[in-house]
Parts: C-alpha cells; structure tokens; sequence
C-alpha cells in the first residue's frame, strides 16, 4: 500500500495527530506530494510506474476523491478501472476476503508501520445480516491504507470473475 501526503501538512500532522509522519517520510513509507492538498497528477505517475514494473491488470477506486485520476488512467494509459463505492453492500464482501487474507497470513506487511498502523485503527462495523466494513470507530487515526486494501480487494474479486479461468492465490501467488 502507498501512502501519499501533501508536503505541506506533514509537519502540522505530526503535530496535531501526534504520529511521527516525519519518521515515517524519512524512512520512505509515505511519499510526499508538492503542496498542501491531494496532487492527483503525482499519484497518477506513481500507478503509471506500478503499471509499467508489474502486470496491473485493474486498478479500484474510491470514486470521492479519486475519479479524476481513475478516469485519466483508462483514457490516457489504457488501464481498466473500477468504482468501488464506499457502502456497506458494496464494500461487504470485499472486507470478508480482506480479512480473511490477513488472518489467514496471506497478505500482512509487518514491515510497513502506516499499513500496521491504520489496521490498528481499524474497527469491523457488522449488521445484523453479518455485512460488515471497515470503519473508525472512535479511533483519532486514519485508516485509509486498510480502505485502499478493501478497494484492491473488490477489484481482485471483480477480476476474478470477468476472468474466471484464473485464480492466483491458489497458485501461491498472490497481488492485490
């Protein structure tokens, strides 16, 4: 997962939430945008660059903030997008399998402290129907990292069944 943050708000940030964003910026774990606001043309390069390194077959989105990007993405490079609308009916399926990939060890990056972080943050909102997502909970931290994974996840299970002749998690391997 990639996190991005505008330049300008990583020190107010650190100091308002009371994360060392700095720490994290230093170490590589989140990259900076120019400005103080979402710069969708540098988070576009960096899906392009992704693209270019790897076999993206799909890319999901949020569409609150991230139409413009998605919408780039298909007509200027030709990659296939998805609209992951952020409720519950939508959202229900795709945090099961989210879940069950990292309980069962499938997917779970110890190693990048803002994915571990916002996982942290994280509380499972459940219906009586036994839908459930991702929420905040009465968290104060973010939990954006966790949402994009969601996102990844309903674009995988998309994909799976517009191509249902190929499965990759059980070959071993698995990108999401």
């Amino acid at each position: 997962v990639y996190t991005f943050v505008p330049n300008a708000t990583v020190y107010d940030r650190t100091k308002r939430e009371n994360i060392n964003y700095l720490a994290w910026v230093d170490q590589g774990w989140i990259e900076t945008t120019e400005g103080n606001t979402q710069d969708d043309e540098a988070i576009l390069n960096k899906i392009v660059d992704i693209k270019r390194q790897n076999n993206v077959k799909l890319v999901a989105y949020d569409p609150w903030s991230s139409a413009t990007i998605a919408s780039k993405l298909h007509s200027d490079f030709d990659i296939d997008v998805l609209k992951v609308q952020q409720s519950l009916s939508v959202l229900s399926e795709p945090s099961k399998f989210f879940e069950k990939i990292v309980c069962d060890g499938i997917l779970l990056d110890n190693s990048n402290p803002v994915f571990a972080w916002a996982l942290d943050n994280t509380n499972i909102y459940r219906d009586s129907n036994d839908n459930l997502r991702p929420h905040k909970g009465k968290s104060k931290g973010r939990i954006d990292p966790v949402i994009a994974a969601v996102n990844a996840c309903a674009g995988y299970k998309h994909w799976l069944v517009e191509n249902e002749s190929i499965h990759f998690l059980n070959d071993g391997i698995s990108y999401i």
